[in-house]
Parts: structure tokens; sequence; C-alpha cells
């Protein structure tokens, strides 16, 4: 999987997770809604340390003191990647 469909995969799960979050708050004893959250918080967490780990942090919470702490402000920033 390439770069940007890697960041969409992230950039689609994050929404997702926003989106039932705010059902959430208005519905809290939907279990069904419930378990389908942490299910794709599950796959995010996974598809975004996934991303993390291949090019680099998405977030400044992603940097680590490994000699690189400011690695990421030399990556281009996602809309200076083409096709975006």
């Amino acid at each position: 999987m390439e770069r940007m469909d890697k960041l969409q995969q992230v950039m689609e799960l994050y929404f997702c997770l926003l989106d039932l979050n705010l059902y959430l708050d208005t519905h809290p004893n939907d279990t069904k809604t419930l378990k389908k959250f942490e299910a794709i918080n599950e796959d995010y967490m996974k598809v975004r340390q996934e991303y993390v780990t291949e090019y680099g942090p998405l977030l400044y919470t992603d940097v680590t003191d490994n000699g690189k702490r400011w690695q990421w402000i030399n990556d281009p920033w996602p809309w200076q990647l083409e096709n975006y």
C-alpha cells in the first residue's frame, strides 16, 4: 500500500471514530454502536501505527526521543504531497 493510500485509510477510520463518538454522546446505552466503535478504534490504532512505523509521525505525540526528535518536520506536510 502506498503512502497516500495508507494516509487515506487513517483519515477514514478517524472520521468514523469521530462520527460514532458524537452519536454515542447522545446514545450512551447503544451497546451495538459501542462495540462498533471499539472495533473501528482497534483498526484505527493498528493502521495509524503502521503508517507511523513506515512513513514517520503524524502527530508530535508520535515522536520518540531516539535522536530524531525533530525528524517529522523534514517530511512533506499532507498538503505538500502530490495527488492529494
